[in-house]
């Protein structure tokens, strides 16, 4: 009896997962068949789950296709470099923080830390006016470094509290005895505590990237030359005063979601198990 209640019960979960999985699926299958299709048949009232026929032309049009000094291959570029480079920055920054208010005391350790967690809970959008009006009476507005650093500014706290959980759980054997055998604390840190690290770092790395990649309204602010669109802000190019290209719009989104989806079939474990707090070494 009860062996046909476990099988039961494993039937339901999984039916509910894969339930869960189509829910999440459907937006992505219907962005990829808006893509694949013109403009006459996207805006029709007839329109179907799957193009009538189908077409890729709206994936030549993105290449081909420029706006003033606005177009997709510089709007990417533009992305690409600016959310790595946030990404790789901020999450060696909230490493060392994370790591030393695990391993050493410093005077203020408590308020520090209390204004790491005031950071989860203060929306980020509470930052944008501030940062504006610095950025502007530095001219600093219209910017790319000016974008970037608003990610890292973002990203340094919700990674440094991620990392402090992390490295309270590792136990500090290892860099006890590098200690002994003459290397110095920095030496610790790159050698024996970042490849240690690396699951925690591979997340962090992508939630980092995904922050700045998707973002629009930071972007949007700071931005507004054509030469410094990034892929956000490209796809309101796309919209005029009297019409609307959704088929260039539907194929700029999905070339945005692919490197996205694909890091996080590759780094899903470490990310869900970091976010619960069970990520081990």
């Amino acid at each position: 009896m009860m062996k046909l209640f476990d099988i039961v019960k494993k039937s339901a979960l999984y039916v509910l997962l894969l339930v869960a999985a189509l829910v999440l699926l459907v937006p992505l299958v219907m962005l990829l068949s808006y893509a694949l299709r013109d403009n006459s048949e996207i805006i029709t009232v007839d329109a179907r789950f799957f193009p009538n026929n189908w077409t890729l032309s709206a994936f030549f049009n993105v290449f081909k296709r420029s706006v003033g000094e606005a177009n997709f291959i510089g709007s990417f570029f533009n992305s690409l470099w600016i959310n790595t480079l946030s990404a790789i920055f901020s999450t060696y920054v909230a490493a060392l923080g994370g790591y030393g208010f695990i391993r050493y005391n410093f005077a203020g350790k408590k308020l520090f830390f209390f204004f790491i967690f005031f950071s989860q809970v203060m929306p980020w959008i509470v930052l944008l006016i501030p940062y504006y009006s610095i950025m502007a009476g530095l001219k600093m507005l219209d910017n790319l470094f000016t974008v970037m650093f608003s990610y890292i500014i973002i990203c340094v706290p919700v990674n440094a509290w991620l990392f402090i959980g992390f490295f309270k759980e590792q136990t500090p054997s290892l860099e006890e005895a590098a200690k002994i055998d003459g290397c110095s604390p920095i030496g610790v840190f790159h050698r024996i505590v970042m490849p240690l690290a690396m699951p925690a770092l591979s997340a962090l790395l992508l939630f980092s990237f995904i922050v700045g990649w998707g973002d629009f309204l930071f972007s949007s602010v700071l931005v507004s030359s054509g030469r410094n669109l990034t892929l956000p802000l490209l796809l309101q190019t796309y919209k005029g005063m009297y019409f609307v290209d959704w088929a260039m719009i539907m194929a700029v989104s999905v070339i945005m979601t692919v490197p996205i989806v694909v890091l996080f079939l590759f780094l899903q474990k470490q990310l869900v198990n970091l976010m619960t707090g069970s990520l081990k070494e």
